[in-house]
């Protein structure tokens, strides 16, 4: 079984999601030769989560991995019949980490990182927004980049927050210490493949005493996904935030880091506003999103 576009003027095949009886999905039954008999999905829940996640392009062994924990969690005692959105969610609990944005903070600095033009800058400044009640101190580690200067500055001056810049790891130790309140590093984008430049940038985490979060854009590939965390394994990432999240449909690649680099999901941007939006990402709500992907699309259905 697997997901197909229609066409919107083909009656026949629109006709799984018109009426009163509609669902979203008509899951069709491979043994029934040509004629393309339904198959309700409340009948076959795990062929559901199996195409919904191969709409999302989750790598195999992953994808393998939450199928198996979704029938465990249909047949536990407490379970009720015919719910793949509680089925999913208990899958991705059990198979991913999550984490919450208050355990940002236990060390009082993070290090927003990840590769250029991933977001981060915004990130940072969302976060601050966040954080705006306990004053945080936006940091700026790429003063060579004159737009980041500018973009954080202009944060700074609309949040009311505190803005330092150091752009090597000796500086940046020297401007916080003795700095008790949150702060927040907007690390200059680095190519994961460039171990060199990936060697620098774990020193001056190193130095700030700061928690290296990983920042991504949900729409990346999944394998370049894994390969990014690969490179990365100098530094000791434990989260991982996601960027466009109100532009992206499908959402292996994020999956697939966070499978990869056993990695905590802790949420996302859902606007490029950067004084609001980001959004937590539980197991409930991340298996809502991969749902709603295929059943929101009324241009989809299984064959």
């Amino acid at each position: 079984m697997r997901l197909k576009r229609i066409d919107a003027n083909d009656d026949s095949a629109t006709a799984t999601w018109h009426g009163d009886d509609a669902v979203p999905f008509a899951a069709v039954d491979p043994f029934a030769g040509n004629s393309g008999a339904s198959l309700a999905w409340q009948e076959a829940p795990n062929r559901l989560i199996s195409d919904v996640l191969a709409l999302h392009r989750v790598p195999a062994l992953l994808a393998e991995r939450l199928l198996v924990a979704a029938e465990a969690a249909r047949h536990r005692p407490a379970a009720e019949a015919h719910d793949p959105l509680r089925d999913l969610a208990a899958a991705l609990g059990d198979c991913l980490s999550f984490a919450t944005f208050s355990g940002l903070w236990r060390t009082g600095s993070l290090a927003l990182v990840g590769p250029p033009g991933v977001g981060k800058t915004t990130l940072a400044g969302k976060l601050a927004a966040r954080a705006r009640s306990r004053r945080p101190i936006l940091v700026n580690t790429d003063a060579k980049r004159a737009g980041a200067t500018a973009q954080l500055a202009e944060f700074s001056g609309v949040l009311g927050v505190a803005i330092g810049t150091a752009d090597d790891a000796e500086a940046l130790a020297r401007s916080l210490r003795g700095r008790r309140r949150r702060v927040i590093i907007d690390t200059s984008g680095v190519n994961p493949f460039d171990r060199q430049a990936v060697d620098v940038l774990a020193g001056l985490v190193r130095s700030a005493r700061a928690e290296p979060v990983l920042v991504l854009p949900a729409n990346v590939e999944p394998d370049e996904a894994v390969e990014i965390v690969q490179a990365f394994r100098a530094l000791p990432i434990r989260r991982l935030l996601a960027t466009r999240l109100d532009i992206v449909r499908r959402l292996g690649g994020p999956l697939a880091a966070a499978s990869a680099g056993d990695y905590a999901i802790v949420g996302g941007s859902v606007t490029p506003h950067f004084t609001y939006g980001l959004r937590p990402l539980t197991p409930i709500v991340l298996a809502r999103r991969l749902l709603g992907a295929a059943f929101d699309d009324k241009h989809w259905t299984t064959q």
